[in-house]
């Protein structure tokens, strides 16, 4: 029976449930992310083309455009961040799982097939037949196999890496994936070496202890991170290395973190109104940023100030959908329909191949050649925009899908080995001990019964009752 205490500390009766909670490891938003997200990148891309095409690109969006269109198309490479912040939370969740509850590490050969199917075939596949189809630009052998290596981000390098001016995020998401497992096996080895010959305590206070430790850790990795990419902004090799850009995926290892600390409290409502907060910090912030850092000038979101605000708008955007997701069970309809979803599981060829597609556009002077950029962009979205998701589409259909089903397939475990078919004599032998078993406990369950039977109906029995 519980006390008086323990009644009084209960939570109200008005608090709600726990809403009912995605499957293991989903992030409802994912898809949509991408897909919308994808989607903004390459209107961006196309925003320029079409002020290359009609030879007002040095004006800059704003001239070219307009004040509120050019502020809105500029805005649109904001949505570059979140695509990092999202592959840090879903690339570290499970690392950030398993230390801060103490359990086993993820398997690093099922990590490392998941991440090199997810990432290596279709850039291969596309990128070769871009370097087959338009040569290689001038680019040298070493050039070449940086391209297809993933480090073109750490070499001075021209030519035909640049027409795939993109693959430097895909270089970036590289090196996160790397430094994930590595980091998460040195982290628990420091822990382990600090904590050797103390005395445990309790499960509860130990993850409420690494959470800790390890929130500040990355608070303060992401912000050294973006003082390292401020101050390297003329160092390709620095700018670029996984030390220096580390800032854009912290947000997202940050959260997931949070999300273990404090996915209870947030289930049972106790900050109704932190997805509307935190959603109206990104909108601030991201307006901002598209009003003072025009497309063309990056100078100005990889200062000390602009990094920190694209880092935390960021973090603000994805942790409002996040905290609607554990406190709701539920997401944005504009992240989570047919749609969104489909474009989501489309993002990666489609972001490859945009670059081809713009460039066809850019060849074939797709619209008027004049200082009519909204006609051109118009003209160049209609073009490009349902070239680069159909030719996705297909790639995603008949090579990207396949791939990932193979890497994510689930062998059958072998097992223990099967015991030996029983012979006449363990077959005796069991049937006797089964019997013996058998009449002890009727036995104890006789005498039980007879006990409890007699008590109730004595007199001191009810007497002390």
């Amino acid at each position: 029976m519980a006390t008086v205490r323990q009644v009084l500390r209960r939570p109200p009766s008005r608090i709600r449930p726990p809403a009912a909670a995605a499957r293991p490891g989903e992030f409802l938003a994912g898809d949509g992310i991408r897909g919308v997200g994808m989607v903004c990148i390459i209107v961006a891309h196309l925003s320029g083309a079409a002020l290359v095409v009609d030879g007002v690109y040095p004006g800059g969006f704003k001239a070219g455009y307009g004040a509120i269109t050019g502020t809105v198309l500029a805005g649109l490479q904001l949505a570059l961040p979140l695509f990092f912040v999202l592959s840090g939370y879903l690339i570290s969740r499970p690392f950030v799982r398993a230390f801060l509850l103490d359990r086993r590490t993820p398997s690093l050969v099922a990590y490392t097939r998941h991440r090199c199917a997810r990432i290596l075939p279709v850039f291969w596949l596309l990128g070769g037949l871009m370097l087959v189809y338009y040569g290689a630009l001038g680019s040298r052998f070493t050039d070449i196999l940086a391209l297809f290596g993933l480090a073109q981000i750490y070499l001075p390098t021209n030519g035909f890496d640049n027409f795939l001016g993109q693959a430097w995020t895909i270089d970036m998401e590289v090196a996160f994936y790397v430094s994930v497992p590595l980091g998460a096996l040195l982290l628990r080895a420091a822990v382990r070496r600090w904590t050797a010959g103390r005395r445990r305590p309790a499960s509860v206070h130990t993850m409420e202890a690494r959470a800790a430790m390890l929130i500040g850790l990355l608070v303060a990795l992401t912000v050294i991170s973006a003082w390292l990419r401020s101050i390297t902004i003329n160092s390709q090799f620095w700018s670029l290395s996984p030390p220096s850009t580390f800032y854009y995926f912290g947000p997202g290892v940050i959260l997931a973190a949070l999300e273990v600390r404090h996915a209870d409290a947030l289930a049972r409502g106790r900050l109704p109104r932190l997805t509307a907060v935190l959603g109206l910090l990104a909108l601030v912030i991201a307006v901002t940023l598209a009003v003072i850092a025009p497309a063309q000038d990056d100078h100005r979101l990889i200062s000390f100030p602009g990094a920190l605000a694209v880092t935390f708008g960021a973090a603000c955007a994805f942790g409002s959908l996040l905290v609607l997701q554990i406190a709701r069970g539920g997401c944005p309809r504009l992240l989570s329909n047919r749609v969104s979803r489909w474009l989501g599981a489309r993002s990666y060829p489609a972001y490859i191949i945009q670059s081809a597609v713009i460039a066809e556009a850019l060849r074939l002077h797709i619209g008027e050649v004049g200082p009519h950029p909204r006609r051109t962009l118009v003209e160049l979205v209609a073009f490009g925009l349902p070239i680069t998701l159909a030719a996705a589409a297909v790639v995603h259909a008949r090579f990207e899908r396949p791939i990932l089903d193979w890497a994510h397939r689930k062998r059958p475990s072998e097992g223990p080995p099967r015991p030996a078919p029983p012979t006449a004599a363990d077959s005796r032998a069991a049937a006797d001990v089964t019997a013996d078993v058998a009449a002890d406990v009727t036995a104890d369950v006789t005498a039980d019964v007879a006990a409890d039977v007699t008590a109730d109906v004595s007199p001191d029995a009810h007497a002390e009752r």
